[in-house]
C-alpha cells in the first residue's frame, strides 16, 4: 500500500478555502478607519471546524497586506509551556525583541521577580534569551555589571553604572520613563510582582504602539480553551482565574489588535462590561457548498454523487471532509473504485472508517502518536527502539504530513486534537495494555531528554526550558500509565536537578494530587513527598500539612529503613528552621524505629538515650579532633556528665593554640553556659590549656595580649563562680 501520506494528502492538508468573511473582519481590523482602544477578534468554533488554519492564514496574508513590519506574535495554549503565565509572557517577549519591540520594563520585572522566587538560581543559564539583544536593551547592559544587579536595579539604585554604560536610546528611556515604572518593584512582594508582569510587558507594547502607530502589534491566540485544562475542572470555563493573565495584560496594551481562537466564546464581557464593545464575535459555521466542492477539488474528487455524499456526510465540517476525501484517495490508490455507497454516513464513522482502511501497521503507529502532546522528529526512532518496530517501516515525514498533523515548529507536530482524543478514546477502549506501553515509552523519552547521558535520545538537559518541558510531558505521561511510581520519579529527577526546575512546584502539586489517603501502601510516598517540599521551604503550607496527616497515621508504629530515611531527613532540614512544627508523634516513632539522633530525644525528653548517645559520639571521636555538636554538649550538661566534659578538654589541649582552638573552646563553653552549666565550660577550658585550676585559666587568659570570645565568657563564668 502506498504511503497514506501521498502527493494528494499533502495538497488537501495545505488546501484553504471559504471563511471569506473572518478574513475580511481581520483585514477591516487591521486597518480600521478609525481605530478604537480595544481591538479583539473572537473566533469560535467546535474542534475541527478549521480555527488554527484561519490563523496561519491570518499571519500569512500579514505579508502581502501592506504589514509585514507589524509585530505578529502567537501563542498556542494547547501547548503546556504556552498555559503557564511567566513562561507564556516570556515567549510573547521573545517574539516582540525578535521583532524590534523594546521590552525594558518587562525584563527588568521579570528579572525581580527571577530573583526573588528563585534565589541562588543562574538567570543568565535559565533564560538566556533576556541578554541577547545587549545593543538595545536596558537588561542587555547588566551582562558586564553581573547577576546581582537584578536585585539593584529598580528604584534605578543601578542608575549612575547603568547611564555610563547605556546606549543613547535606552539611556532616554530610563531617564525620562525607567526610573518612575520600575522604582514601584522596590517594595512589591513577589506574589504581587508575578500577578502584575503583565502589567509590564503591556506597558511596553504600548510604548511601542504610541511611537510607531502604524505598525501595531497583532497578537495570535489560539486553544484558548485549554488556559483551563490544569484547573481540574471543566465547568470552570466562565471562572477569572485561567485567562486572567492574558485579559489583564490586553487592559494594559490599547491599540494591539487580538485574535483569540477556542471552542467558546470570549468571556471577558462577563468580568468587565467594558469589554462588550471592543470584541468582534466570529462563530465558524459550516463551510457553503461552494467551498465543500473547492476543498472537494483539491482533493481531486470527480463524480456528482460522491462529492454529494461527501458534503451531506460532513455537513461542512472540514476536518470531517477532509478524512472523508482521504479515506477516497486511499481507496483509489489501492485500485478500488469508488461510489457514494462506499461513503460513512456520520461524521464519527468517518474518523472510523478513515482509520480503519489504514493498512494495519500504519493504524498501530498512528494510535501510538497520539499520545505525545507533540511528536518530536527525535521520538520517531525511539519509539522503533521501544517495542514498536512499525515506526521503522515509515519515514516521519511520510506520516506527519498528513492532513490531521500540524507543523508547530521545524521539529515538533501536533495532531488534531479531535483525532486524538478519538484515537486516545479508542485505545483506552480497545487496548489499554497497548495504551500503557506507549506512554511509557513516551515517557521514557522525555525523562531521558531531561536528564541526559543516554545515547540515543538528544540531550536536552543543558537548557533549563527544554528540560523542564521534557520533564513536563514526562510527568504527564506517567502519571497516565504508572501513578505508583510518579512520586519516586519526582524524588529522583528533583534530586538530580540540584540548581532546580522552574516546574518544581507544578511536579509536586500533581504528585499531591495523587495522594488521596495516606495508608501503609502509600506511607513512603508521602515522607518523600513531605522531604521534597520541606527541603526548599521549611514553612511550605502543603508540606506541614501532610507531615501532619502523616504524624496522624504512624503514631505507635516501628517504621521500616526506607520511611525513616525521609523523616529523619525532614527533622534534620526543620530542626534549624521550624522546629517547632516537626511533630513530636514523627520524633517519637524514629526514636521508636531506632534512629539515633540526640536531637530527637532531647526533644522527646528523653535524656538517658541523648546522654549515651553523646557518651559515644565523644569517646569515638578522633583524638586530634574536640569538635563536639552544641546537640551532644546539650545532653552533657542536662546530664551534668563532668567525665565527658575532662575529655572534651584533653582532646582540645591536644592541638595548636591557634584561631580554629579558640573558636572551638568559645563555641563549647558558649554552649555549656548557656545550659546553665558554667562549672563545666570552666573544667572544659581548664583542661584545654592544661591549668591546674580554675584560677590559672583566669590567669593564663590575663597574660594573653588579644582578648577573645574566648577570655570573656571564661572570665564571666569565673565571676558568676565567685558569685556562688
Amino acid at each position: 500500500m502506498p504511503s497514506p501520506s501521498s502527493a494528494l494528502g499533502t495538497a488537501l492538508r495545505l488546501a484553504f478555502v471559504g471563511r471569506r468573511a473572518e478574513l475580511d473582519a481581520f483585514e477591516d481590523m487591521l486597518w480600521p478607519v478609525v481605530t478604537p482602544r480595544y481591538q479583539v477578534l473572537s473566533l469560535s468554533g467546535v474542534g475541527g471546524q478549521g480555527k488554527t488554519t484561519l490563523l496561519d492564514q491570518f499571519a500569512q496574508r500579514m505579508t502581502v497586506l501592506d504589514c509585514q513590519d507589524r509585530p505578529v506574535c502567537r501563542l498556542d495554549f494547547g501547548v503546556p509551556q504556552h498555559r503557564s503565565m511567566v513562561e507564556g509572557l516570556f515567549l510573547l517577549r521573545n517574539q516582540l525583541r525578535t521583532q524590534g519591540v523594546a521590552t525594558h520594563a518587562f525584563d527588568v520585572a521579570f528579572a525581580r521577580h527571577f530573583a526573588l522566587t528563585r534565589p541562588g538560581r543562574d538567570i543568565k543559564r535559565e533564560y538566556p534569551e533576556l541578554y541577547r539583544f545587549a545593543e538595545d536593551s536596558l537588561f542587555g547592559e547588566l551582562v558586564d555589571i553581573g547577576a546581582e544587579a537584578v536585585r539593584e536595579i529598580p528604584g534605578g539604585k543601578l542608575a549612575v553604572t547603568l547611564l555610563a554604560r547605556l546606549s543613547n536610546r535606552v539611556e532616554q528611556w530610563y531617564t525620562i520613563r525607567g526610573v518612575a515604572i520600575l522604582s514601584q518593584l522596590d517594595a512589591m512582594p513577589a506574589q504581587q510582582l508575578g500577578t502584575d508582569l503583565p502589567v509590564f510587558l503591556g506597558f511596553d507594547l504600548l510604548e511601542f504602539v504610541t511611537a510607531h502607530p502604524r505598525r501595531r502589534p497583532v497578537l495570535l491566540m489560539d486553544t484558548y480553551e485549554a488556559l483551563w485544562r490544569d484547573a481540574g475542572s471543566s465547568s470552570a470555563l466562565s471562572s477569572a482565574s485561567g485567562d486572567q493573565w492574558v485579559r489583564r495584560l490586553a487592559e494594559e496594551c490599547p491599540g494591539c489588535l487580538w485574535v483569540v481562537a477556542g471552542r467558546h466564546r470570549l468571556k471577558w464581557s462577563q468580568h468587565d462590561d467594558d469589554w462588550a464593545q471592543y470584541i468582534v464575535e466570529r462563530d465558524l459555521g459550516a463551510l457553503t457548498p461552494e467551498e465543500a466542492d473547492a476543498l472537494l477539488d483539491a482533493g481531486a474528487i470527480v463524480g456528482a454523487p460522491l462529492r454529494a455524499a461527501l458534503r451531506e456526510v460532513a455537513a461542512g465540517h472540514p476536518l470531517s471532509l477532509a478524512l472523508g476525501i482521504r479515506y477516497c484517495q486511499m481507496k483509489a490508490l489501492d485500485g478500488k473504485t469508488i461510489t457514494e455507497c462506499d461513503v460513512p454516513r456520520t461524521q464519527q464513522e468517518v474518523l472510523d472508517r478513515f482509520f480503519d482502511h489504514l493498512d494495519p501497521t500504519v493504524r498501530g503507529l498512528v494510535r501510538v502518536l497520539a499520545v505525545p502532546t507533540l511528536v518530536r522528529v527525535e521520538l520517531w526512532p525511539h519509539l522503533a527502539r521501544s517495542a514498536f518496530p512499525v515506526f521503522d517501516l515509515y519515514a516521519a515525514p511520510a506520516i506527519l504530513e498528513e492532513v490531521f498533523f500540524r507543523s508547530v515548529s521545524e521539529r515538533e507536530y501536533a495532531m488534531h486534537d479531535r483525532v486524538r482524543e478519538h484515537l486516545l478514546e479508542e485505545l483506552s477502549r480497545r487496548e489499554p495494555d497497548l495504551l500503557r506501553r506507549a506512554r511509557l515509552a513516551v515517557f521514557d523519552f522525555y525523562d531521558q531528554a531531561a536528564s541526559g547521558g543516554a545515547a540515543t535520545v538528544p540531550d536536552l538537559s543543558g537548557s533549563v526550558r527544554q528540560r523542564d518541558e521534557c520533564l513536563v510531558e514526562a510527568s504527564h505521561q506517567l502519571i497516565e500509565a504508572a501513578p505508583e511510581r510518579y512520586i519516586r520519579w519526582c524524588e529522583q529527577r528533583l534530586e538530580q536537578s540540584k540548581k532546580g526546575s522552574r516546574q518544581r512546584q507544578a511536579l509536586l502539586e500533581r504528585a499531591g494530587g495523587l495522594l488521596t489517603a495516606i495508608n501503609e501502601h502509600s506511607l513512603l510516598d508521602a515522607a518523600i513527598l513531605a522531604r521534597l517540599r520541606l527541603c526548599v521551604d521549611p514553612w511550605d503550607t502543603p508540606g506541614l500539612d501532610l507531615l501532619d496527616r502523616l504524624a496522624a497515621v504512624i503514631e505507635g508504629q516501628v517504621l521500616s529503613a526506607e520511611v525513616v530515611a525521609p523523616l529523619h531527613q525532614i527533622a534534620l532540614d526543620m530542626r534549624g528552621a521550624n522546629p517547632s512544627r516537626f511533630p513530636i508523634s514523627i520524633v517519637h516513632a524514629l526514636l521508636r524505629s531506632g534512629v539515633e539522633d540526640i536531637s530527637l530525644a532531647l526533644v522527646a525528653g528523653d535524656l538517658k538515650s541523648a546522654t549515651r548517645w553523646a557518651d559515644r559520639s565523644i569517646r569515638q571521636e578522633n583524638a586530634h579532633d574536640g569538635g563536639v555538636s552544641w546537640f551532644a554538649l546539650v545532653a552533657i550538661a542536662r546530664s551534668a556528665r563532668a567525665d565527658l566534659c575532662e575529655i572534651i578538654g584533653e582532646r582540645l589541649g591536644r592541638q595548636e593554640q591557634d584561631l580554629g582552638f579558640w573558636v572551638s573552646v568559645a563555641q563549647i563553653v558558649d554552649a555549656l553556659c548557656f545550659e546553665g552549666t558554667p562549672r563545666l565550660g570552666l573544667l572544659v577550658a581548664q583542661r584545654a590549656l592544661r591549668a591546674p585550676d580554675s584560677e590559672s585559666v583566669v590567669e593564663r587568659l590575663h597574660a594573653l595580649e588579644s582578648s577573645t570570645i574566648t577570655h570573656q565568657v571564661v572570665l564571666t563564668m569565673n565571676e558568676v563562680l565567685k558569685g556562688s
